[in-house]
């Protein structure tokens, strides 16, 4: 289910770098305090892949901070719901909002990139990064000068920087 924001902010670097990747064989991590737009941001994703002609019920857009979607909150769950959406061999598109609300949700994660034809795009204001288990590196983009600190194999990129990266 698609929905819509009454009110989004359109935050054009961040957008732009994020649809860069539509499509790209790794888990789209977007982290940050609460409030910063992380929401927005996947909105704006939903639309652009219909705007591209994706059909919207290949797109499947989970805000665990609605109600609506209370009842999802273990990995099992999750796993179980995304399972009943797919019904055809079309890849999906997987927005999942404030994963963080979903116990064990790695484990739900992991098993997408498995079983399913998908392209996966997660959002948390405190998830643990290194949880998914991949071989691709993983990333804190800002647009802060001053922070150079890898962390725990999260390495750090001015947003400069990573659009003119040459991997992806």
């Amino acid at each position: 289910m698609v929905t819509t924001i009454k009110r989004m902010i359109a935050r054009e670097t961040y957008f732009n770098l994020l649809s860069s990747y539509i499509d790209k064989p790794f888990i789209k991590i977007i982290t940050g305090l609460r409030r910063s737009g992380k929401s927005v941001l996947l909105n704006l994703l939903s639309n652009e892949l219909i705007n591209r002609g994706i059909d919207e019920t290949n797109i499947l857009l989970i805000n665990f901070e609605s109600f609506e979607f209370s009842e999802i909150d273990d990995a099992g769950k999750l796993y179980q719901y995304i399972k009943s959406k797919i019904n055809n061999n079309r890849r999906y598109y997987i927005l999942l909002d404030e994963i963080q609300e979903v116990s064990s949700w790695e484990k739900a994660i992991n098993s997408f990139q498995v079983d399913f034809d998908a392209d996966i795009y997660i959002t948390g204001s405190n998830s643990p990064l290194l949880a998914i288990k991949d071989n691709h590196p993983k990333y804190v983009v800002t647009m802060d000068e001053n922070w150079h600190d890898n962390i725990e194999g999260i390495q750090h990129k001015h947003i400069a920087d990573f659009i003119l990266m040459k991997e992806y």
